[in-house]
């Protein structure tokens, strides 16, 4: 059966290039085909984990078939023309976040990356990696503290996660565009992931290098020549500096991390890459006590006072009340939708997102409409892990306020310029 797993997405990658399917999706197809892949040493491997009930065949089928619902709306993604011109022009509520965003990041910027700098050269990075565990249960301090206006200014950030990277890409490709802002954006979307770096966690250069690079894939259509070469050179620079501080990191996890001495670093991988898919499977397919939207979505539901707990750090202790298989490991983010609503309750939500999407890319996009696409492909690039938003919904609710006072704002301005 691992078998089958990887030829089902190894089908789909075949066929993605086969019919000129946009890059984006192919490299997704080619991304959860190394992940199926790896799942076959991972699946014969002591990392193994057994789960409520055996492997079998239709968990696969059905996580592929989710899977393939929420891509294929991206397929002819490459073709879509937006003008970025007419999203930063005349629009004055869009400067003042643009300059709200870019005065908030650059302090907590700067604070991180003497934080982060001064860790590499002293050594203290293996150590920030080696507590991690201890620090995420609480059983240990941070290794750092943030000045007062940089805890502010990270507080801000989180909620400008999703949407700091969106508009940066588009706001370089803008004809007018302020190196100040640029740098402002850039310095905010590298925020967070230097911040989870400083704090000896792996999770958010990964999702962040995802991210941006599904992003990229998305819109690179819209830039010139010129500019789309800059931004490979960027890309590479950077992902190579990510993968040595990603590497730095697993050494002081694996090597010097008491947590992990009885695993094999090759194991690790085994788990990180793969265990998503067989977990699925033989866990978050089979359970029988479904958390009805309070394990992927408790930061919402806390939000909106409808969680059974008003307090996120109560989360972990009423989760291990209420399942039948851990709060901790990898099930995909349609795994997380099934944990919480089953397969049917999945299915419908993969259903909707996708019928979502699809109708938003048919029509002539405008920022609102982009700023939920930014949100489906971060939950998709991150998804063969989990639902990015179960950590918290701060990313989610600023992509949507910013999406609903851009709209509310341009139909200000043209009621004005009727008038």
């Amino acid at each position: 059966m691992e078998y089958l797993n990887f030829i089902l997405y190894c089908s789909f990658a075949i066929i993605a290039f086969k019919n000129k399917y946009s890059l984006l999706v192919k490299f997704a197809a080619l991304l959860w085909s190394l992940c199926a892949f790896v799942g076959i040493f991972y699946y014969h491997s002591d990392a193994y984990k057994q789960g409520l009930q055996p492997l079998s065949l239709f968990p696969f089928f059905f996580l592929f078939g989710c899977w393939c619902l929420n891509i294929l709306p991206l397929r002819k993604s490459s073709r879509l023309k937006i003008e970025t011109q007419m999203l930063f022009h005349r629009n004055v509520f869009v400067r003042i976040i643009l300059y709200f965003i870019t005065i908030t990041a650059i302090p907590l910027f700067i604070e991180l990356s003497y934080v982060l700098i001064q860790a590499i050269f002293t050594g203290r990075i293996f150590l920030m990696a080696e507590n991690y565990d201890d620090i995420a249960n609480g059983y240990s301090d941070r290794m750092f503290s943030l000045s007062i206006i940089s805890d502010i200014c990270l507080r801000i950030s989180f909620y400008f996660q999703v949407l700091s990277p969106l508009l940066l890409l588009l706001y370089i490709n803008y004809e007018e565009k302020k190196k100040f802002i640029v740098f402002g954006l850039f310095a905010s979307s590298l925020s967070i992931p230097l911040y989870t770096i400083c704090s000896g966690s792996r999770t958010g250069i990964v999702f962040f290098s995802l991210y941006f690079l599904f992003l990229y894939l998305f819109l690179y259509r819209i830039y010139k020549d010129s500019i789309n070469e800059k931004l490979k050179k960027l890309l590479i620079w950077s992902g190579g500096l990510l993968l040595f501080i990603l590497t730095i990191l697993s050494v002081g996890r694996f090597v010097m991390g008491s947590n992990y001495n009885d695993n094999e670093f090759a194991n690790s991988l085994y788990i990180y890459t793969s265990e998503s898919m067989y977990n699925f499977n033989t866990m978050a397919s089979q359970t029988n006590r479904n958390t009805h939207g309070n394990y992927a979505f408790m930061p919402s539901m806390i939000r909106l006072g409808l969680a059974p707990v008003n307090d996120f750090s109560k989360r972990r202790d009423y989760l291990n009340k209420n399942m039948d298989i851990s709060r901790i490991w990898f099930y995909t983010y349609i795994g997380d939708f099934c944990i919480d609503f089953g397969y049917v309750g999945s299915l419908l939500i993969v259903i909707f997102i996708s019928l979502l999407i699809n109708n938003i890319l048919k029509r002539k996009i405008y920022l609102p409409g982009l700023c939920l696409i930014a949100v489906y492909i971060y939950i998709t690039s991150c998804g063969i892990f989990y639902y990015p938003f179960q950590a918290g919904d701060s990313p989610l609710v600023g992509c949507l306020v910013f999406a609903l006072l851009f709209k509310f704002s341009s139909i200000m301005y043209r009621k004005k310029m009727i008038n």
